[in-house]
């Protein structure tokens, strides 16, 4: 039986098999168009972000009496893998109520949309931690940057650069927190923006030269290795 997994629970889990479990898609690029008058060449801006995407999935559903069960777990927001997409993981919302379709009394089908956001595919790999104790490079294997999640174990002030772009800590104790994909600098649970100047670290595909100044004991990257 084919599986498509969601938030750490499996369709086997709940006796469905995978009809169709949909497509993977190349995500579309956000672009601005500028139309100049009386001219057949429109200049374009590449903004480099892309935007989600929708990913429908039908399955056959032998046992009605687990359809409640079903429900409560297509909700919400996790991870979703699916066996045509091995070696890593969509970040994914059920946007949908399910649609069902019966086939026979005792057997129905059943259509559900997951929302695809942001629209990447992330590797396994990309979700083991990579303690860093020098100043060195870091091959990013994935196709597209990186937004990883940092922890700098330090103190004071810290300058660091990645394939030559700078951002600063600022009266470090201990250490701080960096989350690239939502844009949020922390220490434990409490805003540490304050202690941040300059934009949040990315990593570019392939190598990325990392170097800092300051006291720095041990960087621990989550990196996130992604495709789109």
């Amino acid at each position: 039986m084919y599986r498509v997994d969601f938030k750490n629970n499996s369709s086997e889990d709940f006796g469905l098999v995978t009809l169709d479990p949909g497509r993977r898609q190349r995500a579309q690029e956000q672009t601005n168009v500028y139309p100049v008058p009386c001219s057949d060449y429109e200049p374009t801006e590449h903004t480099g972000k892309y935007n989600p995407y929708e990913r429908p999935m039908e399955f056959f559903i032998p046992d009605q009496e687990r359809i409640s069960l079903i429900n409560a777990w297509l909700v919400g927001y996790g991870k979703l893998r699916t066996f045509k997409d091995p070696g890593g993981y969509f970040k994914a919302s059920v946007i949908s109520g399910l649609e069902y379709e019966e086939i026979v009394k005792v057997k129905d089908k059943m259509r559900v949309v997951f929302k695809i956001n942001p629209g990447f595919f992330f590797l396994d790999s990309g979700d083991t931690p990579m303690p860093i104790g020098a100043p060195g490079t870091i091959t990013n294997i994935g196709t597209h940057t990186a937004k990883p999640y940092m922890k700098i174990t330090g103190s004071g002030n810290i300058d660091i650069t990645i394939n030559g772009r700078m951002f600063s800590l600022i009266g470090i104790v201990d250490y701080i927190e960096l989350d690239s994909e939502t844009e949020y600098a922390y220490r434990a649970t409490a805003n540490a923006g304050d202690k941040m100047e300059g934009d949040f670290p990315y990593f570019d595909a392939g190598d990325n030269l990392i170097s800092w100044t300051g006291t720095v004991t041990n960087i621990q990257i989550i990196p996130r290795w992604r495709e789109l």
